[in-house]
């Protein structure tokens, strides 16, 4: 005995299929819409982190003049002026003297090539990736909230001799293998700023076993003995599209010649670091991003 479907079910199948087959499908605008504004965590923060280097006689102490450098800890303050370390809030604009840095480099990197070059309308993610991309100094940080991010300076492989300051007292330590680094926490407050803590720390000699709490679990680890200045880490709130500005007050002595100058054959160089909030999650969608042209970094 054959058993055939029954009509009304038939009728119903093909109906149901049509509504399928006759749903509108998404236009480009909707679908570009969605790449644009990717759903993150809510505590997620996209950071523009450059470090921009320089020779001595390529730029001025001008650069300070626009920097917000006033900290809401007078302590941390007067520890950083003896470490010879500074560190202000650029607001959405960079200094020109910076600026003018940053055009000259461009083409000293890149004198032949065109292809790359954006106009002033350009995007923004586009200008700040193309150039950034050329001085090969460029990282786009998607981090949440109190999560560690670790920004690397510069890198010595063999012995180096750092000096600082420290309750009261001129420390020095003669450290191999020592690798300058910036600790980065990102906290969104909920208004659309987000508070950046930034901290100093060497990390040096032997790679060694250590474990280490972890999203509540217990990580084992190779790593290597770090020196901690937790005496000079610094708040800052920021709002999208202002940049932190992090430098050297002096570069012959301290942690800001340890952290910001290098050495690379005959030539001293010294750097900048630049961290700008790019976007943050606040009542279940992005804000809107501000109008910096990226393309002068």
């Amino acid at each position: 005995m054959v058993y055939r479907p029954l009509p009304v079910l038939s009728l119903l199948l093909f109906l149901g299929g049509c509504q399928l087959l006759e749903r509108p499908l998404p236009n480009e605008e909707d679908i570009a819409q969605v790449l644009a504004n990717p759903k993150i965590n809510p505590d997620s923060v996209v950071l523009e982190v450059a470090i921009v280097r320089f020779r001595e006689d390529e730029l001025q102490d001008d650069v300070w003049l626009r920097a917000d450098e006033q900290l809401s800890s007078v302590t941390t303050q007067l520890a950083l002026q003896k470490n010879g370390l500074r560190v202000g809030n650029l607001g959405n604009r960079l200094p020109p003297d910076l600026e003018e840095l940053i055009h000259r480099r461009e083409l000293t990197n890149d004198k032949s090539s065109t292809s790359q070059q954006f106009s002033n309308q350009a995007k923004q993610h586009e200008a700040f990736h193309a150039l950034t991309q050329k001085l090969q100094m460029i990282r786009r940080l998607q981090t949440g909230a109190g999560k560690r991010n670790e920004i690397v300076l510069v890198t010595y492989p063999g012995l180096r001799q750092v000096q600082w300051h420290q309750e009261g007292q001129e420390q020095e330590a003669d450290l191999q293998e020592a690798k300058f680094v910036l600790n980065l926490y990102a906290r969104p407050l909920g208004d659309s700023s987000v508070e950046i803590n930034l901290e100093p720390e060497i990390q040096h000699g032997p790679l060694r076993q250590a474990y280490h709490a972890e999203e509540g679990d217990l990580r084992y680890s190779l790593q290597q003995q770090k020196q901690k200045f937790q005496h000079l880490n610094t708040k800052h709130r920021l709002k999208p599209g202002q940049t932190i500005l992090v430098g050297a007050a002096d570069h012959s002595r301290h942690l800001g010649k340890a952290f910001f100058t290098f050495e690379q054959g005959e030539e001293t160089y010294h750097t900048f670091l630049l961290v700008r909030l790019a976007l943050v999650q606040s009542d279940d969608r992005f804000q809107e991003k501000s109008a910096i042209d990226l393309s002068l970094f």
